[in-house]
């Protein structure tokens, strides 16, 4: 991964958000949840954060998203609603759509079984970090927090020229204002409505 930190040439003022918890904290807090619910989970560190602490202006770990247990009721329910959405793109030929359909099926089930991974997320100077990966901020249109607690705490980013337009990053424990301070210094914020594939999230609770 390049790494530049180009915006903090910018001389931003940005603030310092102090850590809400330990992570000695967290992980045993997701230590005893996953054991309790008996799911297995994989936590995946961000080599950036170790590499250029310097450069993380907040961080925070969790789950990729909330773990429900599904019964073959949920299975059943699940694909009759997919199948239905993609005979209804079918007729009304609309192509991308029931692609959208098939691969937010697909996604979504491979997340399922391979259960939740705790992922490290940050926002940086370079972009927002998750896991491996960094958003640039460059490539980013605008952002919105979604927040009602306790089921729904994230930041929905609009991306530039991007298939999925829309990325959800799940903000956690985090207080949204500071996290919106900190944003608001590198992407400009604009109101969002829920989106299809957040609304599948939702509505499949995956």
């Amino acid at each position: 991964m390049e790494h530049n930190a180009k915006h903090k040439t910018k001389n931003y003022k940005v603030k310092e958000i102090d850590k809400l918890y330990t992570q000695h904290d967290i992980d045993e807090q997701l230590e005893r949840d996953y054991q309790h619910k008996g799911v297995k989970y994989t936590v995946e560190e961000s080599h950036y954060m170790r590499e250029h602490p310097e450069d993380v202006i907040v961080s925070w770990r969790g789950p990729e998203h909330t773990h429900h247990p599904k019964g073959k009721h949920w299975y059943l329910i699940a694909a009759l609603v997919l199948a239905g959405l993609i005979i209804y793109a079918i007729i009304t030929s609309n192509i991308l759509f029931a692609f959208i359909i098939i691969l937010a099926g697909f996604v979504g089930f491979l997340m399922i079984e391979r259960g939740p991974r705790v992922r490290d997320y940050a926002i940086t100077y370079d972009g927002i970090v998750v896991g491996d990966q960094i958003y640039d901020f460059d490539d980013m249109d605008s952002f919105w927090i979604f927040y009602e607690p306790p089921h729904t705490r994230l930041i929905s980013l609009h991306m530039k020229g991007k298939m999925v337009p829309y990325i959800h990053i799940p903000l956690h424990q985090l207080d949204p204002v500071d996290v919106r301070e900190a944003l608001l210094q590198f992407v400009p914020e604009k109101k969002q409505q829920p989106d299809f594939l957040y609304s599948m999230e939702q509505f499949f609770r995956i």
